[in-house]
């Protein structure tokens, strides 16, 4: 069990580095993301930058490195490690690191003609993260484009029964608070 996990979108602070050793490989990637921090005496909005930095093992770690670099908006899910040690001084010494789970690499072949409209089709859509991540390329490398998604199931979790296969619906999905917000 993870003790925390956690969803952040931010852009890569510079390009994916990684690391091979012996029999395995990981990358580290650092996302920044900028929030609003008040007002000045002078009434000028200030910003705070913050910046965290995942890890991402084997295949998805190599995936990352490859494909992904410095600006590119990533909304990664991740779960938190203590990452504790004691120092040459005897001291113990207190640290964390996230760890990268799901990262789904999107990216965006160019076309010779822009669509003025673009439809991402997924089979199944739960929170609806993986479809945000998905126009989020799409948005980058079409940015007039109207982008609509399609899912054959939407469901919250898990179901062991279904009440209803054939309930349609049309719904609006978007980043709020955080994290995925569906309706319905």
């Amino acid at each position: 069990m993870n003790s925390f996990t956690l969803t952040a979108v931010g852009n890569l602070a510079r390009n994916p580095e990684l690391v091979a050793r012996s029999d395995t490989s990981y990358t580290r990637f650092c996302l920044v993301g900028n929030d609003y921090a008040g007002k000045d005496e002078g009434g000028t909005a200030r910003e705070v930058t913050t910046s965290i930095w995942f890890t991402a093992f084997g295949l998805l770690g190599e995936s990352l490195a490859r494909n992904a670099r410095k600006g590119d908006q990533l909304i990664v899910e991740a779960h938190m490690r203590a990452n504790n040690w004691t120092d040459k001084q005897g001291e113990k010494q207190y640290d964390h690191s996230f760890v990268h789970e799901h990262y789904a690499s999107f990216t965006v072949a160019p076309v010779e003609f822009p669509q003025a409209r673009v439809v991402l089709v997924d089979d199944v859509v739960t929170k609806g993260r993986t479809l945000l991540a998905a126009a989020a390329r799409v948005q980058m490398a079409l940015p007039h484009a109207d982008i609509r998604a399609f899912a054959l199931i939407r469901t919250l979790g898990f179901a062991r029964r279904l009440d209803s296969v054939f309930e349609s619906c049309h719904g609006v999905i978007r980043w709020a608070a955080g994290d995925a917000w569906r309706e319905p």
